[in-house]
């Protein structure tokens, strides 16, 4: 982002970390984050990236409910969604792959085809673009990911090409 804005005199990202509440705990107790805003105080964004989630699954859709709730009103709204790794199980849920080609960690990609059957997943790829939505394998993939987001962002030139 600083290349970019030292190259344009543009941001071309503003990035930060929303919460459903601040601060928030990892369901474990092992870790607080302090967002610097709640999805209360976002009322638009251009894209929203949910990462990575582990836990029994059910219980972290639950958990994350109000998030993704707010993360379908953005995707109304205009923003895309990129679901990091098993991520995607969240945007699954939500009803965000439903239809759509989808990537995901190797190991889970067939608990996550049979849990949303609407879902054609694809682990084969290491990113995969559907209109808006990306989804990206497992381990560094969501580094693939990233610099995907940024060459189509803000270039070639920006994203190392």
């Amino acid at each position: 982002s600083d290349m970019f804005f030292n190259q344009t005199r543009q941001k071309l990202f503003e990035v930060e970390l929303v919460g459903v509440e601040k601060p928030s705990n990892d369901q474990e107790g092992f870790y607080t984050i302090s967002p610097q805003k709640t999805i209360e105080q976002v009322k638009q964004t251009d894209l929203v990236i949910i990462p990575a989630v582990h836990g029994e699954f059910e219980q972290v859709a639950e958990m994350n409910k109000d998030l993704m709730d707010w993360v379908l009103a953005q995707h109304r709204n205009g923003a895309e969604v990129a679901g990091l790794c098993i991520g995607a199980f969240l945007l699954a849920h939500a009803g965000l792959l439903d239809g759509r080609e989808c990537s995901t960690h190797w190991g889970s990609a067939e608990m996550l085809q049979n849990a949303y059957p609407k879902t054609k997943v694809v682990a084969e790829n290491i990113v995969v673009e559907s209109d808006g939505i990306y989804t990206c394998g497992g381990a560094y993939a969501f580094t693939n990911l990233l610099v995907y987001l940024i060459e189509k962002y803000g270039g070639r030139e920006l994203a190392g090409g």
